[in-house]
């Protein structure tokens, strides 16, 4: 069976989390996060992979997000073209419109 986001949550949250919610209390949320962070244990390449997978489907459904945000509002997804009326600088020709006085 695949190790994903639910069955740590559970583990972390049904198995340990008395455990996790004793030392946060004894030692405050800071000292905690530094005892996580400064841990011996080896980094295990299970969880490695649950981060990754998670971090894709997120990504994945930002996506789809905002792809249905786009269908719904077509004017989103469009893209201005310049005023044909409005000349279009040359190479050599600088664009003073923004540009500040010295």
């Amino acid at each position: 069976m695949e190790y994903n986001l639910d069955r740590c949550k559970h583990f972390v949250f049904e198995q340990a989390g008395n455990a996790i919610a004793a030392l946060i209390q004894l030692f405050g949320i800071a000292e905690f996060e530094t005892m996580l962070e400064n841990r011996q244990a080896m980094p295990n390449p299970k969880y490695s992979m649950m981060i990754r997978q998670e971090l894709e489907r997120r990504r994945v459904f930002k996506f789809e997000e905002l792809v249905d945000l786009i269908r719904r509002n077509p004017g989103l997804g469009s893209i201005k073209s310049r005023d044909s009326s409005s000349p279009v600088p040359s190479a050599g020709e600088a664009d003073t419109s923004l540009s500040q006085p010295t």
